[in-house]
């Protein structure tokens, strides 16, 4: 399948499940010949030379919105740069293709304002707490 074709299923699909608040498909795409030039020139960028990442919603990224789950956000002027984080994914070779949406304020009120001990209603199991409330925990 050719990759332009698997980037339009898979958005069809996150479409459906809101998972996704930006999508940098033409620009990854423009960063992914970009590196295939470097490579084929005999050069690695770094240590994620082509490796598709997606950040959160959270993270700055010139000329779009980063709302941190807040729908209040939304009206806010686009970021006019990238974190330092982005940067530094950029700089190790890496290819930042989509923004994933996070609960709002990443659920840091409950998450500290929980006693695992003594409240017996929760669903998390206190052997499980390096989980996160991210879709891309493990």
């Amino acid at each position: 399948m050719r990759p332009s074709r698997c980037i339009y299923r898979f958005a069809n699909i996150v479409s459906k499940l809101s998972c996704l608040t930006e999508t940098y498909f033409p620009e990854a795409q423009d960063r992914a010949r970009f590196l295939d030039g470097e490579r084929a020139a005999g050069r690695i960028v770094g240590p994620l030379h082509g490796l598709p990442i997606s950040v959160k919603d959270g993270f700055q990224i010139a000329g779009t919105a980063a709302t941190i789950g807040f729908v209040s956000f939304l009206d806010h002027e686009l970021s006019e740069k990238n974190s330092p984080l982005v940067d530094m994914l950029l700089e190790l070779g890496a290819v930042i293709y989509v923004k994933t949406n996070i609960p709002q304020t990443l659920m840091a009120s409950y998450i500290f304002s929980v006693d695992l001990e003594k409240d017996h209603d929760l669903t998390l199991h206190r052997r499980l707490t390096h989980i996160t409330t991210s879709s891309d925990a493990h």
